[in-house]
């Protein structure tokens, strides 16, 4: 069966080159689903979309080319498959890719549009408590907790290019929960963790991918008075980082040593803040709203404490109005003025729920009840008004999960425990 897209690039110096755009299908899946009769490719560039369609066989195959000039420009890449009424009942998305007059190849994942499907790409196994930093090409995931509560060492990168799963060096030492930072050219950090019997470390590893065939560390120097385990890392710049603990620090990474350092004189409270988001003023000034047990925080270079009641078991996201929504049992939307607004959002109440938006789409996915049993579906938001627009289910229950924007626009879902323990899947939200 032949399921493949070419896109033939032409340059003025009579050069040429392809881009193949092959289809990855959610799991259990080897074909677009039965009820498409054809296929809208969209091709997209600097907001010019150009489209091309074909008919979708009976076995689900099709052959879809086009052609167009080389520029120095990059393009996205979308695919609908179409019904007999015209309803997408899949898509796939690739992110931003060259146009250039030299072959390369890309995969999408097809998913259901507004959906959750299960990657056929996997965990090396059930991990929870592990920790992701972006790359330019996809996402890092590290350590974690095992079916048997282990701490776990593997290094895993999920590429939003291939839509596979490369096996990297594995962290020096076992850490649950550690702190991971992507800095530029794919290089990450990662700092502290659960280490040697369960107490918080503080190890500083530069991890970089760059090096074949599987990445290489380099051990740093950090204060031991710096440990900790389960804190939020938060941009604040070019390979400049924010790390939430006892007491808060900043990572500087854009020397070819990098160094973490205490933050000074901050207020009693923001040490114990677990979760923020990053966000920036009209005139571009960088923030950070973090919040916990002890209320809301604004940095700006300094801190200040803006709210204090409770904000537990949450997750935060910046909106395209960049304000900072802090989700969880309690709700709070948090404007970079610092004004802090309780919000009604979820029609369930979730502990530790994961949350992302992309394309316009806010995603509330799982969590824990009151009663701490994993939640098996995801509310979904419109990013800019907060408007509902339903709920749909997960492939599989799941609380404490992170949610991670893809280049690409999708959504990915991963890590987490479900009635059963952690989870070794991998789910893909395409909106």
């Amino acid at each position: 069966m032949r399921c493949a897209i070419w896109l033939t690039l032409l340059a003025a110096c009579g050069q040429s080159g392809t881009l193949q755009v092959s289809l990855v299908f959610p799991d259990g899946q080897t074909r677009l689903p039965p009820a498409a009769t054809r296929v809208r490719l969209v091709v997209e560039i600097a907001g010019a979309p150009q489209t091309s369609e074909a008919d979708v066989a009976p076995d689900g195959s099709f052959d879809l080319e086009f052609t167009f000039g080389a520029v120095d420009a990059s393009a996205t890449v979308r695919l609908d498959a179409l019904d007999a009424a015209g309803t997408v009942v899949a898509r796939g998305l690739t992110p931003p890719v060259p146009l250039a007059s030299y072959s390369q190849r890309i995969a999408m994942f097809m998913g259901p549009p507004g959906r959750f499907a299960t990657s056929p790409a996997r965990l090396p196994g059930p991990r929870d408590q592990l920790a992701v930093a972006p790359l330019a090409y996809g996402v890092v995931l590290a350590g974690g907790r095992d079916a048997a509560g282990a701490r776990a060492g593997d290094v895993v990168i999920y590429s939003a290019v291939s839509q596979a799963i490369a096996t990297g060096l594995s962290l020096p030492a076992a850490r649950a929960r550690p702190a991971a930072f992507g800095a530029s050219f794919n290089v990450v950090y990662f700092f502290g963790g659960d280490g040697d019997g369960d107490r918080p470390a503080a190890d500083f590893w530069r991890f970089d991918t760059n090096v074949a065939p599987s990445g290489a560390y380099a051990t740093l120097a950090a204060p031991a008075t710096l440990a900790r385990a389960g804190t939020a890392a938060l941009t604040i710049g070019t390979d400049k980082f924010l790390l939430t603990g006892a007491p808060p620090a900043l990572l500087d990474a854009t020397a070819a040593t990098a160094t973490l350092t205490a933050i000074a004189g901050t207020p009693d409270g923001v040490a114990t803040a677990t979760t923020g988001a990053t966000t920036a003023t009209a005139a571009g000034q960088v923030e950070v709203v973090v919040a916990g047990p002890n209320g809301v925080f604004l940095y700006d270079g300094t801190f200040k404490q803006i709210d204090g009641g409770a904000v537990t078991d949450a997750a935060a996201v910046t909106l395209p109005s960049r304000d900072v929504l802090v989700v969880g049992p309690r709700a709070v939307r948090v404007t970079p003025a610092g004004a802090v607004t309780d919000v009604t959002l979820t029609a369930t109440r979730r502990h530790k729920p994961a949350v992302a938006a992309a394309r316009g789409t806010l995603v509330v996915a799982g969590g824990f009840d009151d009663g701490g049993t994993p939640l098996g579906d995801a509310e979904l938001f419109d990013a800019t008004t907060l408007a509902p627009l339903g709920t749909v289910p997960l492939p599989a229950a799941r609380g404490g999960a992170l949610a991670y924007p893809l280049q690409s626009g999708q959504i990915l879902l991963v890590s987490g425990r479900g009635p059963g323990g952690p989870l070794a899947t991998i789910e893909i939200f395409t909106p």
